[in-house]
């Protein structure tokens, strides 16, 4: 998936507010940058049975206001700048094991945000 210059740069931008969900297909190994930014509406992202997702990009999953809970699949290995952030009603984040990089202010004022996560792990760090 390609990087947007801006959150009204995604060929679904004029639709944003009438998205209630979002799956991600098995193919797709990066969220590029604003991907779904200001998605107001969606109380669910779902990522497509044997993803390949490996990382999440700059802003992709950014102000989600009505994601409650995310699992992520277990290829990801990097959430990049504010690419969780926020998402004020996020609560529960599934982190997997081989995740290997989260920018520091990935889950920037996604205040309620817990991260679920194996011991050990980088995550966990």
């Amino acid at each position: 998936m390609p990087d947007f210059a801006s959150r009204n740069e995604q060929p679904w931008a004029a639709y944003r507010d009438g998205v209630y969900s979002i799956e991600i297909g098995k193919d797709i190994t990066y969220l590029g940058k604003y991907a779904f930014a200001y998605a107001y509406s969606v109380k669910s992202v779902t990522f497509e049975e044997g993803s390949k997702l490996e990382r999440i990009g700059v802003a992709a999953l950014y102000y989600l206001s009505d994601l409650t809970e995310l699992v992520l699949p277990d290829t990801v290995k990097r959430i990049d700048n504010l690419g969780l952030a926020y998402n004020a009603k996020l609560v529960n984040v599934y982190m997997p094991q081989g995740i290997s990089y989260i920018q520091y202010n990935a889950f920037n004022n996604s205040n309620k945000v817990v991260l679920n996560v194996a011991e050990g792990t980088y995550a966990e760090a």
